[in-house]
């Protein structure tokens, strides 16, 4: 089970040396040694995996985080912000 480790880090590091973006570099490196070692079994749990990580709350404020960030920056309040701040 160690090499498996080993395997999937040298792939991993070896798509980021290529100049692969990182999300697709994981990804890809995770599907493919999870077919290759876990079998169709990783498959079938896949969409309750993903499901899980969509309904997580603490999660939830990242994207939330991203979008307050944007109006205010385009409504002009963040520059407000910054001119009563000092």
């Amino acid at each position: 089970m160690a090499i498996w480790a080993l395997l999937m880090f040298g792939a991993l590091f070896a798509l980021l040396l290529l100049g692969f973006p990182v999300a697709l570099t994981l990804g890809t490196t995770a599907l493919i040694f999870g077919s290759l070692f876990l079998g169709a079994d990783f498959f079938h749990f896949l969409p309750f995996r993903i499901w899980g990580i969509m309904t997580n709350f603490t999660l939830l404020a990242v994207p939330l985080f991203i979008f307050m960030g944007i109006v205010l920056e385009q409504s002009g309040m963040a520059t407000r912000l910054l001119e009563s701040m000092g």
